[in-house]
């Protein structure tokens, strides 16, 4: 029996090690998307936040001050962060449920909450409406029924009854009355709480 080539083998070994590789970066990439989410299972249905920035929410640093007018149309890398809010219902049940989209301001933060502007818009028949008009973050002083936790920010709230696929896009930006904002940040955390009956 005739022997096998060296270099017929070492191909082999090197195709092996290549596929070995492929499949642990596929994995890796999985591992990172099933990061990116916020589940929350509720009874009888699970309500879901997909993202695909590095973090579930933006930041403002040192940037100029800006008028609502132009703020609502930032479209910068950076400047918008995109989400999704999945829900997915046991339709057995005639099931209902209520999300709300919730901002947590980072304890790091140095901006007053007035000098903060926040707008938020959903994608309807491919292009994005106002869901809220520009405002400053104004914190709820005790966790909702829902169950977004005191000193949070209920953005939006919505009552869905049937399994339902919703696209957001959240800007923020530094208020044109601003006064003092010079080497200073602020950043919103964005959680989904749900809740159904």
């Amino acid at each position: 029996m005739e022997k096998a080539p060296v270099g017929y083998i070492v191909s082999i070994v090197v195709m092996l090690l290549l596929g070995l590789s492929v499949i642990f970066s596929s994995f890796i990439a999985f591992t990172d998307a099933e990061k990116k989410k916020n589940k929350d299972v509720i009874s009888n249905g699970t309500i879901v936040m997909t993202y695909t920035d590095d973090t579930n929410g933006i930041a403002v640093n040192n940037k100029l001050s800006l008028p609502d007018e132009v703020g609502r149309n930032l479209s910068n890398v950076g400047e918008y962060f995109d989400f999704v809010v999945l829900t997915e219902l046991d339709e057995k049940h005639k099931m209902e449920a209520t999300y709300e989209i919730t901002l947590i301001k980072d304890t790091s933060s140095t901006l007053n909450d007035d000098d903060v502007r926040i707008y938020l818009e959903r994608k309807e028949d491919g292009e994005y409406v106002p869901v809220i008009f520009p405002t400053n973050f104004n914190k709820i002083d005790k966790p909702s029924l829902i169950g977004s936790p005191l000193n949070s920010m209920i953005l939006y709230s919505k009552k869905v009854k049937k399994d339902s696929k919703e696209e957001y896009r959240l800007r923020m930006w530094i208020s044109d009355k601003a006064v003092d904002f010079t080497d200073k940040n602020y950043a919103v955390k964005v959680n989904i709480y749900g809740k159904a009956k």
